[in-house]
C-alpha cells in the first residue's frame, strides 16, 4: 500500500498512525454486594482490596441495582498509544531477539522507506522520535533494529533525530526502566536483552543529566523476575559475554573505572557480583579479559579476599550450586558444573583443598537424568552427577575445562588424586567408563592424561577391556547393547 501511495496519501497515513487519544478502560465486573457491606470500613479495606488489582480505590465505580445490591466495577481513563507504537511494540518478541530478518521488521524498514522517498527527512523523523506514554518508542526496541531504521534516513535527519533523542530522552530512572507489564511474559533471555537494549540507548544517546544515576540504578536490588537481584546482575547473568563486554566499554568511556568496579563488585547476597559467576557456571577471568589490565587488577584483589567465604558456601549448599532437576537439564549445565570446579580449585585455600576431592566424591546430589545403564539411584555424588551425562564435545568447552581441573588437581594433590577421581565408581563401574560407553574419545583422553604413566597404561587397559566386553559381537552377529 505505500508503495503506491501518493504524497497526500501517505501523509494522511502518516497521521493517521501516529494519531494519539484517551480511551475509557473498564475492568471487568469485580463483585457484587449489599448497601450494608459497603458501608463497613473493614469490609472495604479487607475484600475489596483483594479485587483492586492495579486499580485504586479512586478507580471504582458503585451502581445500584433494583434488587437493593450495588456492583462494583473499577474504570480508569487510559492514553490510547498509536498505530504506530502499537506496531513497533507488537514486534517486541522478534526485536527482543538478535535476528532482524523476519518480515515485520523488514516491514517497518521500508515503512521509513517510503516516508523518507516521498515526504522527506522530517516525515521519516517524525516516526522515530514518535513519542507514547512510555516515551521515545525507540528506547524499547532491539537496538541493532534502530541504528537500521536510522539508516533509512537521509544522512543529516538521522544526526537530527539523534541530537533530539539526546536533548529530550527522559532521565533513567527505577520506575522508567522497568515499569513494563509485558515483561512479565518473557523468558529470561529475552528479558535480559531487552533490559540490555534499553540500558544501551541510553549509554548512546543519553546526556550527562539524563544518565546521572544511571549506575546506581543498574545496582539498586529490587525484585526482578521473581528474585531480590540488580538489574546489572540479570542482564550480565543471562546476556551473551560479547553483549556484557560491549556495554561494559560502554559505561568505562561514559562515566570511567569506577563505575565499571561498581557493576562487578556491587554485593548480590552478601557477595560481590563477580563471585556470583561461578555459581551460574562462568568463569571469572573470561568475564574480566576485554576490561583494562588496571581494573582487573582491582576486582581479582576482591575476588581473592571472598573466595574463601563463597567456596564454603558452594559445599556447605552444594545442591544449590550442582543439583539440577531431572525436566530442566540441559546439556550446558555440564559445562557450568566444571567450571565451578575449577574456581574452588583456583582459589581454595589449604584447608579447602584438602577437602576438595572427598568434599566431590561423598556430597550427594540428585541423579538430573538416569545413566546409561538402566540403574535406580535417586542421588550420586558431585563427581559421579558430571561424568554420568553426556557431554557435547562438539559445541562446548566441556573437555578443556576438564584438562584445567585435573591438571590443577595433579599439580596441587599429586596424580593419586587424580586416579581417585578417574576410578570414583557409580554402581560399581568407574566413572571413566560412562564417557568412553558413550565413544567421548577426547574425554577419556583428558581424564587419563593427568595419571602417572603406570596408571594411565593400566587404566587404558581396563577401559579397552571393559569396552571389548560391552560391544562383543556375538556368533550370529547380533551386537550386545550395555
Amino acid at each position: 500500500m505505500l508503495k503506491n501511495f501518493n504524497q497526500t496519501q501517505l501523509l494522511d497515513f502518516v497521521k493517521m498512525i501516529t494519531l494519539k487519544g484517551d480511551t475509557k478502560i473498564v475492568k471487568c465486573l469485580l463483585f457484587t454486594a449489599s448497601t450494608a457491606d459497603l458501608s463497613d470500613p473493614t469490609y472495604l479495606d479487607t475484600f475489596i482490596q483483594r479485587f483492586l488489582g492495579d486499580y485504586t480505590d479512586d478507580d471504582l465505580v458503585f451502581t445500584d441495582n433494583d434488587d437493593g445490591s450495588i456492583t462494583v466495577h473499577a474504570e480508569r481513563a487510559m492514553p490510547r498509544n498509536s498505530f504506530w507504537g502499537g506496531f513497533l511494540r507488537s514486534t517486541f518478541s522478534s526485536l527482543a531477539d538478535t535476528s532482524i530478518t523476519r518480515e515485520d521488521v523488514y516491514c517497518i524498514l521500508e515503512c521509513l522507506t517510503c516516508v523518507s522517498d516521498k515526504l522527506g527527512g522530517d516525515y521519516a523523523q517524525e516516526l522515530l522520535l514518535h513519542q507514547d506514554d512510555r516515551g521515545y518508542v525507540v528506547i524499547h526496541l532491539h537496538q541493532e533494529t534502530v541504528k537500521l531504521m536510522l539508516k533509512r534516513l537521509p544522512e543529516n535527519s538521522q544526526e537530527e533525530v539523534k541530537q533530539k533523542w539526546k536533548e529530550n530522552v527522559p532521565p533513567m530512572t527505577k520506575d522508567s526502566f522497568f515499569s513494563f507489564n509485558s515483561m512479565k511474559k518473557l523468558d529470561s533471555l529475552k528479558m535480559a536483552k531487552y533490559y540490555s537494549d534499553v540500558l544501551q540507548f541510553y549509554l548512546d544517546y543519553g546526556s550527562e543529566v539524563q544518565l546521572s544515576e544511571c549506575v546506581d540504578i543498574l545496582t539498586s536490588v529490587r525484585l526482578i523476575d521473581g528474585q531480590q537481584r540488580s538489574v546489572w546482575s540479570y542482564i550480565f547473568e543471562h546476556c551473551e559475554v560479547t553483549k556484557t563486554n560491549e556495554l561494559l566499554k560502554s559505561v568505562l568511556e561514559t562515566f570511567g573505572r569506577e563505575a565499571v568496579k561498581k557493576l562487578l563488585l556491587h554485593e548480590m547476597d552478601q557477595f560481590p557480583l563477580i563471585l556470583k559467576a561461578p555459581s551460574w557456571g562462568e568463569d571469572i577471568d573470561g568475564r574480566l579479559e576485554t576490561l583494562p589490565q588496571e581494573i582487573r587488577n582491582d576486582i581479582q584483589q576482591v575476588v581473592e579476599q571472598k573466595a574463601a567465604q563463597l567456596i564454603d558456601e558452594v559445599f556447605l549448599h552444594h545442591k544449590t550450586y550442582f543439583e539440577v532437576p531431572r525436566e530442566q537439564f540441559p546439556r550446558e549445565k555440564y559445562k557450568k558444573r566444571l567450571n565451578i570446579l575449577v574456581f574452588v580449585l583456583k582459589y581454595s585455600n589449604a584447608q579447602q583443598l584438602e577437602q576438595f576431592v572427598e568434599n566431590i566424591m561423598t556430597l550427594q546430589v540428585s541423579a538430573g537424568i538416569a545413566g546409561i545403564w538402566p540403574i535406580v539411584q535417586p542421588t550420586l555424588s558431585i563427581w559421579a552427577e558430571i561424568l554420568i551425562h553426556p557431554c557435547d564435545e562438539t559445541t562446548t568447552n566441556n573437555v578443556a575445562t576438564m584438562n584445567i581441573i585435573l591438571e590443577c588437581v595433579s599439580q596441587r594433590l599429586g596424580t593419586n588424586a587424580v586416579k581417585e577421581l578417574v576410578l570414583h565408581k557409580i554402581d560399581d563401574k568407574p566413572v571413566i567408563y560412562y564417557p568412553a560407553v558413550r565413544g567421548e574419545e577426547r574425554m577419556v583422553e583428558a581424564m587419563l592424561a593427568h595419571l602417572d604413566a603406570k596408571n594411565r597404561k593400566k587404566i587404558q587397559r581396563q577401559v579397552n577391556e571393559f569396552l571389548d566386553k560391552t560391544f562383543e559381537v556375538p556368533s550370529d552377529g547380533a551386537e550386545l547393547l550395555p
